[in-house]
């Protein structure tokens, strides 16, 4: 089961009646089954699972385009990448030219289950250069390697189909 949603709630729709309803958990279900979700204290069976998905999207909290441009997302290759065997998963620690701007930085990214680290030398990846640096056992990770979840849990990387600049900022 997943954790508890506390204090998030949404107005039913439709005619005059405006009754609140409040999320407090959904429940995992094997693939392909019915998702469940609790509803005002009583679990409710979702008819269609693309439902939670649309139920997050509702509750996402919406930024501001200025917000967005605050965001520093570069693009850079990606020049060695490192066991690291003292994270608590397991991770690469990644050596990444951002341009001359920005300069080389390191990043630990949880890839190792799709990406052999052989294969990850000359990787154009996208980042967020503007995080403040994270200690992630011995090592400080300088900006945050963006990639994809997958359902199982295993991380797809960002990067451009064709060779951009180093540092060149996503548009």
């Amino acid at each position: 089961m997943l954790p508890a949603i506390s204090g998030m709630s949404g107005k039913k729709e439709g005619g005059s009646h405006e009754g609140r309803i409040r999320l407090r958990a959904v429940r995992r279900t094997a693939p392909g089954s019915t998702a469940r979700l609790a509803v005002a204290g009583r679990w409710r069976k979702l008819w269609r699972p693309g439902l939670v998905l649309s139920l997050n999207l509702f509750f996402m909290q919406q930024i501001t385009w200025q917000d967005f441009e605050k965001v520093e997302l570069r693009v850079g290759t990606i020049l060695k990448a490192e066991d690291f065997p003292e994270a608590k998963k397991p991770s690469y620690k990644l050596t990444i030219d951002l341009g001359a701007d920005i300069g080389i930085k390191k990043s630990s990214a949880q890839i190792m289950h799709l990406y052999k680290k052989e294969d990850l030398s000359g990787l154009q990846v996208l980042c967020v250069c503007n995080f403040p640096p994270k200690q992630i056992a011995n090592f400080f990770s300088e900006v945050l390697t963006c990639g994809f979840y997958l359902p199982t849990g295993e991380v797809v990387l960002v990067f451009p189909t064709q060779s951009v600049l180093n540092g060149s900022k996503l548009a």
